[in-house]
């Protein structure tokens, strides 16, 4: 038996997302500033410590697909693509859930193989 963690996701408290798609403007919200207030690090560092003294758990990041490292801000609403990845603080909507999916797909045939075979 194998244990996916998943997550954790964004929690954005600048505005309301759904607001955002109604009045068609970009909205973003700040990661570090997320990260530091809700002390993630430490929360990955814990998952880490964790999958390295079990070897049957596994960690899908999808604060790191929903948002790279490398930006500062992420969207929650984009207006050029006309995507809300939000429906309110910090859940995704349906469509944000279907921009992860290509992610989770591919981590679940790199952890397990069986899986790439599943159609």
């Amino acid at each position: 038996v194998s244990t996916i963690i998943m997550g954790p996701t964004p929690y954005i408290r600048e505005h309301n997302p759904t607001r955002c798609l109604i009045k068609k403007t970009n909205c973003t919200y700040n990661t570090s500033k997320d990260t530091s207030e809700r002390n993630l690090n430490k929360l990955f560092l814990r998952i880490n410590e964790l999958i390295e003294s079990k070897n049957n758990v596994k960690h899908f990041n999808s604060y790191k697909f929903l948002c790279p490292r490398d930006s500062s801000n992420c969207y929650s609403y984009n207006k050029d693509r006309d995507l809300l990845i939000f429906r309110d603080d910090m859940h995704l909507s349906k469509e944000g859930s279907k921009t992860l999916l290509k992610d989770f797909n591919d981590f679940l045939k790199n952890w397990y193989p069986f899986y790439a075979n599943i159609k």
